[in-house]
């Protein structure tokens, strides 16, 4: 004898809510291509201040807050993504560390960054 897993039926979703869950995936696209142009100025700028610090440490002085600004820039884009889509995506975990690797090392800032340089393209 067999046993049978019954699964219960899907909730039919109408046709007018469907219609409006994708306008979010409209949105989403629409501003993705907003916000690229703000990703490529700054991964830009942040390759520019990394080419910098081989030249006598000036690009120090643009690193830092560039890549604090990337770090921002990775946090509005969650909230964004969790706005249009309802889909979160939760940040890197923070970690104790000293402030001058707060500063250069961030593990959330520099994500953040490689994300702006991915999304860029």
């Amino acid at each position: 004898m067999t046993t049978q897993t019954i699964s219960p039926p899907l909730e039919r979703i109408s046709l007018p809510r469907r219609w409006l869950a994708g306008w979010g995936s409209v949105l989403l696209l629409v501003t993705s291509t907003l916000t690229s142009i703000g990703a490529i100025v700054l991964v830009s700028l942040v390759l520019t201040a990394l080419v910098l610090v081989t030249a006598g440490g000036i690009g120090l002085v643009l690193l830092v807050p560039l890549v604090w600004l990337c770090g921002v820039f990775g946090h509005v884009e969650r909230h964004r993504i969790v706005a249009l889509t309802g889909r979160r995506v939760e940040p890197p975990a923070r970690r104790v560390q000293p402030w001058w690797r707060r500063l250069f090392l961030d593990v959330h800032s520099w994500r953040s960054t490689a994300y702006l340089a991915l999304h860029g393209l």
